[in-house]
Order: structure tokens, then sequence, then C-alpha cells
């Protein structure tokens, strides 16, 4: 029989985090002594309350004006520029021959890009 001793350190009350880096975007998890105060820096705070969150780290940036996590935007249209310049490059500068599919995607991006006014 286990001997029971008087005064016996209880664990302290934790609470689960969501950490936030300095944009806001989700970092991970982890528990934090209950009562803890995050820091705030250009309206964006350290950590918001995890509870049940099982967002994906790198995926979901806090908005604290909505008070809640909302999808990263996607980088989409700068790593397209990228390869179509990369594509120009190759016709223009090296004399390469396109593939046509490759030559109708860049005609589009030029179309886009003008509509938008870029």
């Amino acid at each position: 029989m286990a001997k029971k001793t008087k005064g016996a350190a209880q664990a302290a009350s934790t609470i689960r985090v969501a950490r936030l880096d300095r944009s806001g975007v989700l970092m991970g998890y982890e528990d934090i002594a209950d009562g803890s105060v995050a820091t705030v820096t250009d309206g964006i705070p350290e950590w918001v309350d995890g509870g049940d969150c099982d967002l994906k780290p790198g995926r979901y940036r806090w908005n604290p004006q909505a008070g809640r996590f909302e999808p990263v935007k996607s980088e989409k249209v700068e790593a397209e520029t990228a390869i179509i310049e990369g594509f120009r490059h190759l016709r223009d500068v090296e004399g390469m021959t396109l593939p046509a599919a490759t030559e109708s995607w860049i005609a589009e991006y030029d179309k886009r890009k003008a509509r938008v006014g870029a």
C-alpha cells in the first residue's frame, strides 16, 4: 500500500495555447501555466487560446480583428511569375523553342496581367 503524505504538491493548472510568429502565423501548440498573459506586438499576440484547435502549423494566420485563424494566402502569383520569367529567358535569350502549351500559358498570363493593370 502506498504511503500517503501530507501537503503533496499538486500539478499546476495549464492551458493549451497556439503559438504565433510575429506576423500571426500559427507555429505550433504548447501547454503554459493557467493565468499567463500573452505579449502583444504590433497588434499580434505571441499566443492565443489553442483549446481543441487542430489546424496545421504554418498554414493559418491569426486575424486579430475577427478573432480567428484564416488560411495563409497562397504565394502562387509570385511563383508563377518566376516560372514565366524563366521560360521567357529560355525562349528569348537562349533561343529555345518552347512547347505550344507553355507558349499558351505565357500568353494567358500576359492577358491576365494586362487586365489587372500589372
